[in-house]
């Protein structure tokens, strides 16, 4: 007896309905991989917006913090402020650096 009597025989109809059901998963998969992406694109730019306001609002709190225990520190010093400044950008080493926080009395 043969061994593939109790096996359904292939035929060309059979394979290309396997190929066209093939096909048609490759293409759903394909969709799905689409919409991840679209999702995780928007997630990024989300957590990007997130990370530039925490980032920037820490850094205003920290600065705000600095600059009142600078004055305190300089005055104990004997060196009165006179004014501060916060965020000051120069240029004078030849590319932009910015200065967090900048106190003056006219003299220092």
């Amino acid at each position: 007896m043969d061994d593939h009597s109790n096996e359904e025989k292939l035929t060309f109809e059979k394979i290309w309905l396997m190929f066209k059901e093939t096909d048609k998963r490759f293409q759903e998969t394909d969709k799905r991989f689409q919409e991840t992406d679209r999702i995780l694109r928007q997630t990024d730019k989300k957590i990007k917006k997130l990370e530039e306001l925490f980032v920037g609002q820490w850094g205003k709190l920290i600065e705000s913090l600095v600059e009142g225990s600078l004055v305190k520190l300089l005055n104990q010093r004997n060196i009165m402020v006179q004014q501060t400044f916060q965020r000051s950008k120069s240029t004078k080493t030849g590319k932009e650096v910015e200065i967090d926080i900048i106190a003056c009395n006219g003299e220092e």
